[in-house]
């Protein structure tokens, strides 16, 4: 990392004293300036709270003094600003953040919006169907779910097509979030009641919203011995439309180690949510799909690298359960190629013979997102005999940045398919 210019700093220092604290974290004096003042908004909310009952106001200039450099402090360590300030802008929500849980990322608010527009649309389109084939029950699955970012604001975006317009047959809704983590449930069910409160979220959310403990390893094995299966992982039945979504760990541990992984995100944000655990799946275990689970060091033919474990359980769970929908946030473009292969490999295996489950081929799709809530889909050829990612041409694309950002995988089934 280049070193700050004495210019720079000199810069800072005349604007604030507290500034140049900021710059090793920010890079620049416009970034620092933001993130002083959002310091400064936040020390001023808990000083106004502090205050009440007080009489020494020159104590409570001096305590607004001392928090507002300690969180400064803090935040020049390489403590992210998400943690000093305790939540996180996530769509129209305030996402609750604490240490020990993954914070959300825009890229990850971006997909999430485009997942509600698709889920939207398939709704509003329902009441066109034939007789017998409307939606009646929307199901979402959201697995590695942390603070519980994506199905709060799934829920927030969906239930207004649930809840405006003529329907002649209503849609109840269920969401079902999935961790193993008790820290990141707390938070999660936190989160819904902060934003219940703050009536950023409808009252609704409390018991829509379902919480589980669970781990997704284990999850595709529950699902095939009925008699222990949970009714969240019971398999899309007549009139129901399922949507399963996760952010799973996904980074590999060369990745974690050499810089690749900024150092504010390894220092201060858990491992366990980053990096996929190979002794979670089992070094060497056989996937349903005929792959197994290999340590890092690259892929060969039928094994899965350490960064893409996580992946194996969830195509295998998206296939059981028939879901209509699935998208999946990896972490590159060339991680998403892979586990786009791995769906393909998985669908061709399956397709016709998974007459339990009712599982169909899928199409898959790569959609890049730029981060500021502007997906954009890439498709492929459905050929499973053959998978072949073609990048589509998008306007004002040049030809070596079409792949740039294009990390989400989604698989769909009718009624999200070209033909559904």
């Amino acid at each position: 990392m280049p070193r700050l210019s004495i210019s720079l700093l000199r810069r800072a220092r005349a604007a604030h004293p507290f500034l140049p604290l900021l710059l090793p974290a920010c890079r620049n004096l416009h970034d620092a300036r933001n993130e002083l003042r959002w310091l400064k908004e936040y020390a001023d909310a808990v000083w106004k709270k502090m205050k009440k009952g007080k009489t020494a106001q020159s104590s409570h200039l001096n305590h607004h003094h001392h928090l507002l450099l300690s969180m400064v402090r803090r935040r020049a360590t390489g403590s992210p600003l998400q943690y000093i300030l305790r939540s996180q802008p996530f769509g129209d929500l305030d996402i609750l953040c604490r240490p020990g849980v993954l914070i959300p990322r825009p890229e990850t608010e971006a997909y999430t919006y485009q997942t509600a527009h698709l889920v939207s649309a398939a709704i509003n389109n329902s009441n066109s169907l034939a007789a017998g084939k409307e939606i009646h029950h929307l199901r979402l699955i959201d697995l590695c779910t942390g603070t519980g970012c994506i199905p709060l604001l799934l829920h927030s975006l969906i239930c207004q097509s649930l809840r405006g317009g003529r329907r002649s047959t209503p849609i109840s809704l269920s969401i079902d979030a999935i961790d193993i983590e008790h820290r990141a449930l707390r938070l999660a069910n936190r989160n819904i009641s902060h934003n219940i409160s703050q009536n950023l979220l409808s009252p609704h959310a409390r018991r829509e919203i379902s919480l589980h403990r669970a781990n997704v390893f284990n999850l595709p094995a529950l699902t095939r011995h009925s008699a222990s299966t949970p009714s969240w992982l019971a398999p899309a039945s007549a009139g129901q439309l399922l949507v399963l979504t996760s952010n799973p760990p996904y980074i590999s541990p060369k990745a974690y180690r050499d810089g690749t992984t900024a150092r504010s995100v390894r220092l201060f944000e858990p491992k366990k949510a980053l990096v996929p655990p190979l002794v979670a799946a089992g070094a060497g275990a056989a996937m349903d799909n005929g792959r197994s689970c290999g340590s890092e060091g690259g892929s060969r033919s039928g094994v899965v690298v350490q960064a893409d474990l996580f992946y194996c359980p969830i195509i295998e769970l998206s296939r059981q359960l028939n879901a209509h929908l699935t998208v999946l946030e990896c972490g590159d473009p060339a991680q998403a190629r892979r586990v786009a292969r791995l769906a393909a490999d998985d669908s061709a295996m399956h397709t016709g013979t998974d007459s339990s489950s009712g599982a169909t081929g899928v199409e898959i799709e790569i959609w890049r997102c730029d981060g500021e809530g502007t997906p954009i889909a890439y498709r492929h050829d459905s050929h499973f005999n053959g998978f072949d990612m073609q990048w589509c041409t998008v306007a004002n694309d040049e030809p070596d940045t079409k792949e740039r950002g294009a990390r989400i995988v989604v698989l769909k089934r009718p009624p999200f398919t070209a033909s559904g």
